[in-house]
């Protein structure tokens, strides 16, 4: 009988698939255009979770939308909007635009409990893991 063990890394290649599959270099030299704002995110794990956290200061727990479908993919997005006024802007440096980013969620993640706090412009999404399933044995009885 073949044993199969968990391998709690191994969903980690998927995540992480399609948020690298293509770089704003790649994007521009294929002819789309990078969004102008792309929050920086960091990813933890402990025994019990997957955190993402996100730094988007200057914006609202109502400005950014988080889902996840049913291929396991959470996307987070929104927009960061300029403050109009009626004064002259000498110099911007800071990014504005929409953004939207999106990982493929490992097999051993539960999407039912999902939970996201925001707090000083940081956005932490917190994705509980639950234990895989048990390969199921049947009892085979022997006849004659």
């Amino acid at each position: 009988m073949t044993t199969v063990r968990f391998q709690p890394h191994t969903g980690f290649g998927r995540m992480f698939a399609h948020e690298n599959c293509c770089s704003p270099a790649q994007d521009k030299a294929a002819g789309y255009d990078a969004p102008a704002f792309r929050p920086r995110i960091d990813i933890n794990e402990d025994k019990n979770a997957i955190y993402l956290y996100l730094e988007i200061p200057g914006l609202s727990k109502e400005e950014v939308n988080i889902s996840v479908n049913e291929e396991r993919k959470i996307t987070i997005k929104g927009e960061k909007k300029r403050q109009e006024d009626e004064r002259t802007i000498l110099r911007s440096e800071r990014i504005y635009g929409n953004f939207e980013r999106a990982f493929i969620l490992p097999e051993y993640t539960d999407l039912e409990k999902i939970a996201a706090r925001f707090d000083n412009g940081v956005l932490e999404i917190s994705i509980q893991k639950k234990e895989p399933e048990q390969p199921k044995e049947v009892e085979i009885s022997i006849n004659g």
